[in-house]
């Protein structure tokens, strides 16, 4: 079945969302492996980190928000603040856990985390390309479309690596696909969202 919800604020539709469900049945079963990256017990914890650099002035392209504890602990492969975090590329992978746990047999609670975890720090994935002429604190970002696709059971007491990538921006967009896999390596789900990036010298 389906169903839409609209959001409205002040008389006005600000959201519009198109949900679909389906019943569990036997078919084919094949996904994408993980990609071959440290596991999250051998990296730091993002928000340390952050916080670190800001506190010794050395966080120059991070927004006081990165030194801000999210429901969800992260933990980047590219650690922040480091020579590879700051260079320019296509991809970012980070490993996220709730930060309670939780009844394991919540499904529906475990789903709705993980459509909210879906949309953190994804937009800003399409700016990586560009961190050599543009820092992420000067560029205004807010997503526009988001499409998640939730394949299997979510193991939200556990690790779960959010594989962000992007594949193209242009016209003040960017398009960001990305994955997240279980710490055993299978695919939980599949996000694409598209976003605006705006920087001041093209708004200014």
């Amino acid at each position: 079945t389906t169903r839409r919800v609209v959001a409205v604020q002040n008389g006005e539709a600000i959201f519009n969302m198109d949900v679909s469900f389906q019943v569990a049945e036997p078919g084919f079963d094949h996904a994408h492996p993980m990609p071959n990256v440290p596991m999250a017990d051998e990296l730091n914890d993002d928000v340390s980190l952050a916080r670190s650099l800001i506190s010794t002035h050395k966080g120059s392209q991070l927004k006081t928000i990165a030194e801000n504890p999210r429901p969800f602990e992260t933990r980047s492969v590219f650690a922040v603040g480091s020579q590879a975090w700051g260079k320019d590329r296509f991809w970012s992978p980070t490993w996220i856990k709730f930060r309670q746990q939780l009844d394991p047999t919540n499904t529906k609670l475990a789903r709705c985390l993980l459509a909210y975890a879906s949309d953190m720090s994804v937009v800003s994935t399409a700016s990586l390309p560009h961190q050599s002429v543009a820092a992420r604190k000067d560029i205004q970002m807010a997503s526009l479309d988001h499409a998640l696709w939730i394949h299997r059971s979510v193991p939200i007491n556990e690790w779960i690596l959010f594989h962000k990538r992007t594949s193209t921006s242009q016209g003040a967009r960017g398009l960001v696909h990305a994955e997240f896999f279980s710490q055993q390596g299978i695919l939980i789900a599949s996000v694409t969202q598209e976003g605006l990036l705006r920087t001041p010298a093209v708004s200014g």
